[in-house]
């Protein structure tokens, strides 16, 4: 679809649709089962997956996302694309190299919603507040996640810091790297205790964060 003005377009026995934005902040509301390219062309956009309670994978590369369900087939092309929303499912956001601020918002599912930043070359500092998270890569460009409740990361020997100002029950895995990984709860906003439970060699629980237990793996410093 390339024209422009307002109005309603109806697409019948198609198998693709390809769609360019402008420079506005458009939002791209996406239900069928193709495999469709969508170009945001400018301006901060969304791409909005609510309504799909299948389990969706959206693998982050630069600029380009590509997004991947097998249940509902559906295998998309996201360019120049900040924002994306996904729906009931257990979904999977793989964060492989990111260079603009995106907002990912994982939706209803309240079990198993990961965050995979995986093969990256720098530092990350994850901020959790009131159920969503801030990670800002290398001081530079900050990703935000909602209704998450997974994140890992994998890359270079770099010192991450997570830091809970008020928590969710999250599992959070440092990566394999022995450097020093940081769990900061010393501005937590909660009026219980923590307690902090290291009897396994490589996973340690926190308990007392609101929201629930975390779970954190391949981490080696604990400030409360």
């Amino acid at each position: 679809d390339t024209g422009s003005g307002i109005g309603t377009d109806s697409y019948l026995d198609v198998e693709q649709v390809n769609v360019s934005g402008d420079d506005n902040a458009n939002t791209f509301i996406l239900t069928d089962e193709l495999d469709n390219i969508i170009d945001g062309n400018g301006g901060i956009d969304e791409v909005d997956y609510s309504s799909i309670s299948d389990s969706i994978t959206v693998t982050v590369i630069s600029a380009n996302i590509t997004v991947d369900t097998n249940a509902n087939d559906i295998n998309d092309t996201l360019l120049d694309i900040e924002n994306v929303t996904t729906g009931a499912g257990d979904d999977t956001f793989e964060i492989q190299s990111n260079n603009v601020d995106n907002t990912f918002d994982a939706g209803d599912d309240t079990t198993g919603d990961t965050a995979e930043y995986t093969d990256l070359a720098g530092t990350i500092e994850a901020t959790v507040n009131s159920g969503s998270v801030e990670v800002t890569i290398d001081g530079g460009e900050t990703d935000t996640l909602t209704n998450f409740e997974n994140m890992s990361y994998t890359g270079d020997n770099d010192d991450n810091t997570f830091i809970i100002d008020d928590g969710m029950a999250s599992v959070i895995d440092a990566g394999g790297e022995t450097t020093a990984d940081t769990y900061d709860a010393s501005s937590f906003i909660g009026t219980t205790d923590l307690t902090v439970d290291m009897t396994a060699a490589d996973t340690f629980t926190v308990s007392g964060v609101t929201g629930g237990d975390d779970t954190l793996i391949n981490f080696e410093n604990i400030v409360t």
